[in-house]
């Protein structure tokens, strides 16, 4: 089942080999109909979403993605929007899923971009990380704790963002090394990690690798939102520290 939105974005329930459906967005020129791979056809991208949040790509990039030849599929991840819920799910399960999607859709070749909870599942880093995941050592990650997921409750704070994941503990510490990013360019850049790593007896190569993915994925949404300099900071330190 699908429908347009819009004129410009198509919906569909995708059925799973497994029974799941998961929710899918796509602005290809046909729709579901389109003919992936064809001569001339836009190279697609898989909007990831952030938390909370569902997949319907960003609507402030559709004319500069329509100018440069790109077509943006998306879907909202399992448990959100129109997408059932998976038991157990992990950052890895990201990977089937956009598979799957993609199987539908007769999409070959794509690229992946994702901002906020949803950079994790879309960075190179992150495939690297979760291709790392071990059930033993994995614990209960609920992203970064900040004024906009945290609400106060009595005496304490309850975080509000849902998506709660099993993952790696340097996941959480991938958080900090996205923070005070101008420091990385004026210090020996992976010294923080290693800093970390020592105090908490981790990884320090995956702490560094999560800071990637947060850094790149919160400089993205920062800036689509206007919250400067923050976003540009970010993007600036990620450019300098991939050279």
């Amino acid at each position: 089942m699908h429908r347009r939105l819009a004129g410009v974005v198509t919906e569909a329930d995708i059925r799973l080999a497994d029974g799941r459906t998961l929710h899918a967005y796509d602005t290809g020129a046909d729709g579901i109909a389109s003919s992936p791979g064809a001569p001339g056809s836009a190279v697609a991208v898989f909007w990831l979403h952030g938390s909370p949040n569902i997949g319907s790509p960003p609507e402030p990039l559709f004319a500069a993605a329509e100018a440069n030849g790109l077509r943006w599929v998306s879907y909202d991840r399992p448990g959100y929007g129109g997408s059932g819920p998976l038991d157990g799910r992990t950052v890895a399960s990201a990977g089937a899923d956009v598979a799957a999607i993609a199987d539908a859709l007769g999409i070959g070749r794509f690229a992946v971009l994702g901002h906020s909870g949803g950079g994790p599942h879309a960075l190179a880093c992150a495939a690297r990380r979760v291709a790392a995941h071990d059930d033993e050592r994995a614990v209960l990650v609920h992203g970064d704790v900040h004024q906009w997921n945290a609400l106060r409750a009595g005496a304490g704070f309850k975080l509000v963002d849902p998506d709660g994941l099993l993952a790696e503990a340097e996941y959480d510490l991938g958080i900090i090394m996205r923070e005070d990013p101008l420091e990385l360019m004026t210090a020996t850049p992976r010294e923080r990690s290693r800093w970390l790593a020592r105090r908490c007896g981790l990884d320090a190569e995956a702490i560094w690798e999560w800071g990637v993915v947060e850094r790149v994925s919160t400089g993205l949404l920062a800036t689509r939102i206007g919250l400067q300099p923050v976003g540009d900071q970010m993007l600036t330190v990620a450019d300098y520290l991939a050279r």
